[in-house]
């Protein structure tokens, strides 16, 4: 018995994965999915897709995904910026989402798909807050990125400095992706 996208199946009662199926190239190799929901098919290495690279780069939010104490998903928009190996977020000091991750380390970001319903891109990964961060102003990468949002929002670097000045580091580690 294998397991695809968390649903127990025999490899007579399925097809051969697919593209078309969402599965990424490593889900592809191994008839396993990228992304286990269920959390118990085995460790998938993360491979970034050129699909996934540009969502990671371009796209200005996300949606970070953290689960409450009371095991429900909580998702919320971010902004965010990729080093390429890990995601950094700017969180609003004495948010949810840092207790959330304080008691459960393990969320998910999803990019917003493309306009016909494909594109979708959903990484799981393991959350962090980091203690010795920079401000978000002395982050040339992210005021590169959200200094003129910032600003159109009438607010300056120094209140995002006060307002968000709580690093979160995700560790990206499976991905699951439908392809655009």
């Amino acid at each position: 018995m294998i397991t695809r996208l968390g649903v127990p199946t025999t490899s007579s009662m399925s097809p051969p994965p697919t593209a078309a199926s969402g599965l990424n190239a490593a889900a592809l190799r191994t008839g396993l999915p990228a992304c286990d929901p269920a959390g118990d098919t085995g460790r998938m290495p993360l491979e970034i897709t050129d699909q996934i690279r540009r969502h990671l780069t371009e796209d200005p939010l996300a949606w970070l995904t953290t689960v409450t104490p009371s095991g429900r998903p909580a998702p919320r928009p971010i902004w965010f910026i990729w080093d390429g190996s890990t995601v950094t977020i700017y969180s609003l000091n004495n948010s949810a989402k840092l207790r959330h991750i304080e008691a459960n380390d393990q969320v998910s970001l999803h990019f917003n798909p493309g306009p016909d319903g494909n594109d979708v891109v959903v990484i799981a990964g393991r959350a962090r807050v980091l203690a010795e961060a920079p401000l978000p102003s002395q982050r040339p990468d992210l005021t590169a990125k959200y200094k003129d949002r910032v600003e159109r929002m009438g607010q300056t670097t120094q209140w995002w400095d006060t307002n968000y000045s709580t690093a979160i580091q995700v560790n990206l580690e499976r991905a699951w992706t439908i392809p655009g």
